[in-house]
């Protein structure tokens, strides 16, 4: 469908942080969002 293809487009375009929950790779729960933003 090309919706995280859109939101990844728009994040690019105006430099706003963004997060993908990726639910296969593991990355889906708050806890693993605090510690990946936390890092950087």
């Amino acid at each position: 469908m090309g919706k995280s293809a859109i939101a990844a487009k728009y994040v690019l375009a105006t430099k706003f942080p963004c997060y993908f929950n990726v639910f296969a790779e593991g990355r889906n729960n708050p806890e693993k969002f605090l510690a990946n933003t936390e890092s950087k």
